[in-house]
């Protein structure tokens, strides 16, 4: 009868230790799948899973490829005087600030 016991509780920590192990796992999955998804990259997530990449390493290789890809972009922060194209005809602020305020 002991050993009847003792198989049984053996395969009740067995069969927990499985269970941890899937929630974990399942835990790292959505995780990897989650930081992807955010960083706008989601069709990256398959190759870290595959490879087993820990999740500090892929935030890590996520926020260096948003900023390269960040860089790709140029922003001004002024309003052109001549962003109507008109570069011959009252090109100054005055025409600037006429546009802003709908006057033109």
């Amino acid at each position: 009868m002991a050993s009847n016991i003792h198989a049984t509780e053996v395969a009740a920590a067995i069969a927990e230790g499985i269970a941890e192990g899937q929630a974990s796992g399942l835990t790292y999955a959505l995780e990897i799948i989650e930081l992807c998804t955010l960083a706008g990259f989601p069709e990256r997530a398959d190759g870290f899973l595959r490879a087993g990449t820990s999740v500090k390493a892929a935030r890590a290789l996520l926020q260096n490829a948003k900023a390269d890809d960040a860089d790709k972009f140029v922003t001004r922060g002024h309003i052109s005087p001549v962003a109507h194209g008109d570069a011959d005809a009252n090109t100054g602020w005055d025409r600037a600030i006429a546009i802003a305020k709908g006057k033109t």
